[in-house]
């Protein structure tokens, strides 16, 4: 097995740009996994762990083939003063 390089893993990168309220910032993520469709159905109105760092901006999941998909709000992140003074 090859480990990638750190330039390889660098070039992966992507960044999320959020628009809200005319406020435009970046989120730099190491990977985008594409567009993920799911059903009314599928959605469950369950938090993520209370300890993970993502549970402020975490509204429910969904559950596709025995796997969850939490729901992250970039709304939620942009109205968090820290997120928004940090981002300045």
């Amino acid at each position: 097995m090859q480990v990638p390089s750190r330039l390889t893993q660098m070039s992966q990168r992507k960044v999320i740009v959020i628009d809200y309220d005319n406020n435009f910032s970046g989120l730099l993520v190491d990977q985008v996994l594409g567009i993920e469709q799911f059903t009314q159905e599928q959605y469950r109105p369950e938090a993520i762990d209370p300890e993970s760092p993502f549970a402020p901006y975490n509204h429910g999941k969904f559950f596709k083939n025995d796997q969850d998909w939490y729901v992250f709000m970039p709304s939620l992140l942009a109205q968090d003063p820290q997120y928004s003074d940090a981002a300045i």
